[in-house]
């Protein structure tokens, strides 16, 4: 039978969580992550994903707590996310972004390789305008791909198309009216979540973005679809 300290250990792990921004790191309480290793905790942590739709992701000296993609509790809501990224946020933008942000992790961790699909470090932002640049222009001319993407993905690329297509470059201080601007504000987001590092222009994968794809996200089935949201408009 359960004890009741198990059970207390198991919450006070789950706060940490909660109170954490959904991360629990041993050098931060190694007193907790020596609790998470325990296996009757770990039995009462596993009925709290069952119950909550959450799932404890272990890292080497990091646990991290995921919401499952359909958690409307501990998960971010479209409404949420339009917030987040700024109270004034157009629905329209707001797609636009969270394209950007897929297209940002598809460069960092879609490689072939299934053993590690992480195919680079970094990317200059220059360099990621330009794919995401390449891949509008590829949207644009394939009609009937933009419209399968619409009736299975629901995300409507025929207003996120020209909404990207009418920006100019730009540069700092232009915010959404640059191309610049939206990709700056899509990693912003994505950087204080912990998920990506912005230094001179050059965008880097956190060790929390890598824990998180290459032992949770890449094995779900999602990625597939992710996958051929984008080799479908390459032509890979």
């Amino acid at each position: 039978m359960i004890q009741e300290k198990t059970v207390r250990d198991a919450l006070r792990i789950f706060r940490h969580c909660l109170d954490h921004k959904g991360v629990l790191r041993a050098e931060e309480n190694a007193e907790l992550f020596e609790l998470a290793q325990d296996s009757d905790v770990s039995q009462v942590l596993s009925v709290f994903e069952e119950e909550m739709d959450i799932r404890f992701l272990p890292a080497v000296n990091q646990i991290y707590l995921i919401p499952s993609f359909d958690n409307t509790t501990l998960g971010m809501s479209l409404r949420e996310y339009r917030e987040d990224l700024g109270g004034a946020t157009r629905l329209e933008t707001a797609f636009l972004v969270s394209y950007i942000q897929m297209i940002i992790f598809w460069l960092f961790f879609g490689g072939k390789n299934s053993t590690n699909p992480q195919q680079r470090d970094f990317i200059q932002m220059k360099d990621l305008i330009q794919e995401i640049d390449s891949l509008f222009d590829k949207l644009e001319q394939e009609a009937d791909t933009v419209l399968a993407f619409d009736r299975q993905y629901r995300y409507n690329f025929q207003k996120i198309i020209p909404l990207w297509k009418n920006k100019q470059y730009g540069g700092e201080g232009q915010e959404l009216s640059s191309k610049y601007g939206t990709v700056r504000r899509a990693v912003n987001q994505l950087r204080d979540h912990n998920l990506l590092t912005f230094v001179e222009n050059e965008v880097r994968p956190t060790r929390e973005l890598c824990d998180k794809f290459l032992n949770y996200y890449l094995r779900e089935e999602r990625v597939q679809q992710i996958n051929e949201l984008f080799t479908a408009v390459k032509g890979d």
